[in-house]
């Protein structure tokens, strides 16, 4: 399989997910989606599958694919280690 090509499409995708919905989206997002849910049972076997694999995923799959892992990965945590996401630095002290 011609590895270039597989790259080229995803960072086609990739920029293209980037420019309509998802600017903040990263190469390794779009593979860990790829990877731990699309492809996490069987590969494609041809470089045409893996197109049309890619090109088919919306920016909705990505999000709910990456909310659902950030759920799981979350989970065992206590509150206080998130505290810093809740709390504003600049007005703690009022």
């Amino acid at each position: 399989m011609d590895h270039k090509a597989v790259k080229m499409i995803l960072v086609l995708k990739l920029h293209q997910l980037q420019r309509e919905e998802l600017a903040t989206l990263t190469y390794d997002n779009l593979l860990d989606y790829l990877f731990g849910y699309r492809w996490q049972k069987e590969f494609p076997e041809t470089l045409n599958e893996i197109a049309s694999d890619v090109f088919s995923i919306q920016a909705g799959d990505i999000v709910a694919y990456l909310s659902l892992n950030a759920i799981k990965n979350a989970r065992g945590h206590s509150p206080e280690e998130f505290s810093d996401l809740f709390h504003d630095k600049d007005h703690s002290a009022r």
